[in-house]
This record gives structure tokens, sequence and C-alpha cells, in this order.
């Protein structure tokens, strides 16, 4: 993978520990950003959240992605919003260099339903949780696919 960040162009090794540090960083970033959507409209937010799980036509990684930038744009927060565009495209850099398919997208899709639900009943602790076994599963299986 070449990046070129202020033009200079450097290859970046994908490896099992800096899989999991991406997702140590999401998983700060989207447990920042739930708690701001508890404080302001949970249901209303659980309600756009769940209509992006339920008018997605496949689950691949792309949708997954689009219900986690919409996640964190809901905290309304600039700076959360620009933290996470960065790791969103690390994410993707991973997935490609991994070459992982989505696997058992309808579990994945179950998970973003569950997430949504737990918004829509106004359970931050339950969204926590959600989240975080969420984003672990998601780096297990990435780690699993680099072994």
């Amino acid at each position: 993978m070449r990046a070129s960040p202020a033009g200079a162009d450097r290859v970046i090794d994908v490896t099992a520990e800096r899989v999991a540090d991406v997702y140590v960083a999401r998983q700060a970033i989207e447990r920042a950003a739930a708690e701001q959507v508890h404080l302001r409209d949970p249901r209303a937010a659980g309600e756009e959240l769940m209509a992006i799980v339920e008018t997605t036509a496949a689950p691949d990684s792309h949708a997954d992605i689009v219900f986690h930038e919409r996640l964190v744009a809901l905290a309304d927060s600039p700076r959360l919003r620009r933290m996470h565009n960065t790791l969103l495209i690390e994410t993707r850099i991973c997935i490609r260099a991994l070459g992982v398919s989505y696997g058992d997208g309808d579990v994945r899709f179950a998970e973003h339903r569950a997430i949504a639900r737990s918004f829509l009943d106004r359970d931050p602790r339950l969204t926590d949780k959600l989240l975080v076994s969420h984003l672990q599963d998601a780096v297990n299986r990435r780690i699993a696919v680099k072994k």
C-alpha cells in the first residue's frame, strides 16, 4: 500500500498490531460519539440508524462503514468526525490489503440493528457494550485473515 501524506510516498505494512490499533482508536471515537448522541436525541438517532440498516441492499464493508460514519456524524462533533474519517480510510486500507470479504454480513447487520435499537431504547450502557463487542469482533475477523 502506498500513501502520499504531504506528497511523500511510503509503504504501509498492514500488520495485526496495526489493524488492532486502528480499531482501538475507532472504538474510542465511536464510544464518545455514542455518548454524545445519548445526551442529545437518542431516539431520532436510533430511527436514522435503523433506517440505514433496513434500507441496505447487501451487507458489505461499504454499508458497514456508512452505518459507522452516520453514528459519528450524529454526535455533531466536527473533531470526532474528522478523526473518524481518517480512521475509516485506514480501515479501508486494512480491508483491501488483507483481501477481507465481509463474511457473515447478516451477523454484522444484526449487530447494527441491536446498536440502533439501543438508541431507540435510550440505553447508553447497552449501546456502549454493543459497540465494544461489534468492533472487537471486527478486529478478530481482520486479524484471523492476517494469520
